[in-house]
């Protein structure tokens, strides 16, 4: 787990250095899928939850609310402000979710 959580986060760092947001974008999206082993898309349709529920361990829910909060940077950088903006308060569901007890599992 821990290196699927390290995986992701080496994606972020690459996607935020990427020439364009969009190639930012699209990295972040395999890395999703590739590290997480949902795909972003799934996560997106479902409620915060839900997806914490797919995704079954805090760690995976923290780094799924990292993924979001670089989507956002992306988008902003990209000038896409309302997407970003979207992006933005899903991950703080994601977190405040994080935080209630017994939202997701721990191990």
């Amino acid at each position: 787990l821990l290196r699927s959580v390290k995986q992701l986060v080496q994606a972020i760092a690459r996607a935020l250095g990427l020439a364009t947001p969009e190639e930012g974008v699209e990295a972040l999206r395999q890395g999703c899928g590739a590290s997480l082993g949902i795909e972003l898309d799934v996560l997106l349709m479902l409620d915060v939850p839900s997806a914490l529920d797919l995704l079954g361990r805090r760690e995976r829910g923290a780094a799924f609310e990292q993924l979001l909060r670089a989507l956002a940077l992306l988008e902003r950088k990209a000038g896409h402000v309302a997407a970003a903006v979207r992006y933005e308060l899903h991950a703080d569901d994601v977190g405040a979710a994080l935080e209630t007890p017994n939202q997701v599992s721990g191990t």
